[in-house]
């Protein structure tokens, strides 16, 4: 009986109700669905390599006076600093969002306090950011650590006028 009712349906030589295609269309469903929800929401990120804390790259204003750096509104001379008591150079390269050019690229290799620019006697200085135009940012950096390089980037507005 089942085998002749199958055939037909698969001969369509009878339609078949309405209920159990629905079921049955919700049950496939749910199986392809379902795994791919679980997916999209699972609180575990994928792993993609090694990465720094951007945390760690702030706007230093004094040796224990600092703020992250991501997302902030800059203005006027700012000091751009990472820390890092295992890394051995930090590699900093500064775009204007959307570009491909470089603003500039430094690297630092004194550590543990590496700072986006030094002085000729290895001071940390200032950027002077009025020397930007005003808009979007971003800086990335490589951290070189003796387990292997890690990266990071952060975005910031230099709004001078």
């Amino acid at each position: 009986m089942l085998g002749q009712n199958l055939l037909d349906l698969v001969s369509s030589t009878r339609r078949a109700p309405k209920i159990p295609t629905f079921a049955i269309a919700l049950a496939v469903t749910a199986i392809v669905a379902l795994p791919l929800l679980f997916r999209a929401l699972d609180p575990v990120p994928i792993d993609t390599g090694p990465a720094a804390d951007s945390d760690g790259l702030v706007l230093a204003f004094g040796p224990e006076d600092t703020k992250p750096l991501d997302e902030q509104i800059v203005t006027g001379s700012i000091r751009i600093s990472f820390r890092d008591p295992i890394a051995t150079a930090v590699s900093f390269s500064l775009f204007e969002r959307g570009s491909s050019d470089p603003v500039f690229a430094t690297q630092d290799l004194d550590g543990p306090q590496f700072d986006l620019i030094r002085d000729a006697a290895g001071n940390p200085e200032p950027l002077d950011s009025t020397e930007l135009g005003d808009g979007s940012y971003e800086l990335f950096i490589t951290v070189d650590t003796p387990a292997g390089e890690k990266r990071t980037a952060v975005t910031f507005l230099v709004q001078n006028s």
